[in-house]
């Protein structure tokens, strides 16, 4: 099993660099893109302007764009609400979920009972990482599966082999 603690899966971008922006866009809709699990499919690109939109609109209803120019904030409304449609909608699936990032940068949404100080893993051989959090001196307690963003699917198999250590879940 590895732990997101390993140094060696740090992130290597920073926040604000444009390999983020566009893993915070996939990670928010879980870089997926259909409702059905069976189907493998992957947003394109234009979906994070889709996010861009859903941002912009929040922007103004947070700032209560409305009482400045009413006729002008419900024109972009009805235009905005068209073009961040496909992202709010991808956005939904998320409901029920905690958003984190982990101390090595990485973000993603795990199970509504994790907490912070809570480890994320998976466990060789497997698609999805869960949190965990540590029972005792000898185990750990499972608390569900997570969605971590370059660590599905295989993803994260790529990464370096060192640091696997067995660990027994209670």
């Amino acid at each position: 099993m590895r732990f997101l603690s390993d140094l060696s899966l740090n992130s290597d971008d920073d926040i604000i660099s444009g390999g983020s922006f566009d893993a915070f866009w996939r990670t928010v809709i879980y870089n997926w893109a259909t409702d059905d699990p069976n189907q493998e499919q992957r947003p394109p690109k234009w979906m994070g302007m889709s996010f861009g939109y859903y941002y912009l609109s929040l922007k103004l209803d947070l700032n209560r764009g409305w009482e400045r120019v009413p006729c002008l904030f419900m024109l972009h409304q009805r235009v905005l609400s068209n073009l961040m449609a496909p992202f709010a909608k991808a956005f939904e699936r998320t409901l029920g979920r905690l958003f984190f990032v982990s101390e090595g940068g990485r973000m993603g949404w795990a199970p509504l009972t994790a907490s912070p100080g809570d480890s994320i893993g998976i466990s060789l051989g497997t698609r999805i990482p869960f949190a965990a959090r540590r029972a005792s001196a000898e185990g750990w307690r499972y608390g569900g599966g997570c969605y971590v963003h370059g660590c599905m699917n295989g993803e994260f198999w790529d990464a370096k082999q060192s640091g696997w250590k067995f660990e027994m879940f209670v």
